[in-house]
């Protein structure tokens, strides 16, 4: 665990040098190879100014200068799971899958077989048990070039959500991702979302952001979405946080051919948020909106 402002790129560095064995216990190669590469980006690129085009509408200073707590292991602080909030839509019914203080949470299993096929559960199980899955799509189409903050979740996230939807499935009700934040201490959270698509598969993701507590929380989480040939998603976000917290969140989308995208962004209450997607059309008649 570390505990400093976040306003030093050389912190951050020393933090990767000290924390790698820890932070890529689950990595394979490649992965591992990319996390130094993000922390080399970020040394040129350096944290958004309000000089920078992209960031010039995003003075991100004030909430960098706070003192947050990150934490490079699962811990644990006696929640409930049953217990824990849900996107409030009536008559919403879905498969619920919840991060908590940027973990994955759960009770029997950290990775789910849902009865299409279908996988769910935590990005560092799946690093672990499906590599094969993972390494195909995982880093491929996030940019960390020039986007400090992707630049930052590559090098440093853990866990996040892992979805997998196999060929020719139709998800037969919407996969809810809940990322909640209940700590008394201000937490750093990175977390890494992967999503897979398969041809002529169709899937509905609702993603939601809550804060039970009033700590200036901040969260950079970043998804990558993967949409086979002729396969649909349809992706809800929606974010209600405290007025401390900052969330900053970014979605990647790779669209093979025929595939169809539908994107929905709600933002409820929160201190900072800043939400970017980034969509790449693969293939005739690829659609987003």
């Amino acid at each position: 665990m570390t505990n400093a402002p976040l306003n030093d790129v050389s912190q951050f560095i020393r933090w990767f040098d000290e924390n790698l064995k820890t932070i890529g216990r689950n990595d394979m190669p490649r992965w591992r190879e990319l996390r130094k590469q993000a922390i080399k980006a970020l040394e040129t690129t350096g944290l958004p100014k309000p000089t920078d085009e992209r960031w010039r509408n995003t003075d991100i200073a004030k909430q960098l200068s706070i003192p947050y707590e990150q934490h490079y292991e699962d811990f644990q602080i006696g929640l409930d799971v049953e217990k824990i909030f849900a996107c409030e839509v009536p008559d919403l019914d879905t498969f619920l899958i919840t991060m908590v203080n940027g973990w994955y949470a759960y009770r029997n299993s950290a990775l789910r077989i849902l009865p299409s096929g279908t996988i769910i559960g935590s990005m560092s199980r799946a690093l672990r048990d499906a590599p094969e899955l993972v390494e195909a799509h995982l880093g491929r189409y996030a940019k960390i070039e020039d986007n400090p903050f992707a630049a930052l979740n590559t090098a440093f996230a853990s866990d996040g959500i892992f979805i997998y939807v196999p060929d020719n499935t139709v998800v037969s009700k919407p996969i809810q991702m809940v990322n909640v934040v209940d700590h008394p201490e201000n937490l750093f959270m990175q977390t890494r979302n992967l999503v897979i698509v398969g041809r002529n598969s169709h899937l509905e993701l609702v993603h939601c952001d809550d804060s039970h507590n009033h700590t200036a929380g901040f969260t950079n989480s970043l998804t990558e979405v993967y949409i086979g040939e002729n396969a649909g998603v349809d992706y809800y976000k929606m974010q209600n946080v405290n007025d401390h917290s900052t969330v900053l969140h970014s979605a990647w989308f790779n669209l093979e051919r025929d595939a169809r995208l539908n994107s929905f962004a709600i933002s409820l209450n929160g201190g900072l948020i800043r939400n970017e997607s980034f969509v790449t059309l693969n293939g005739t008649g690829a659609d987003a909106n």
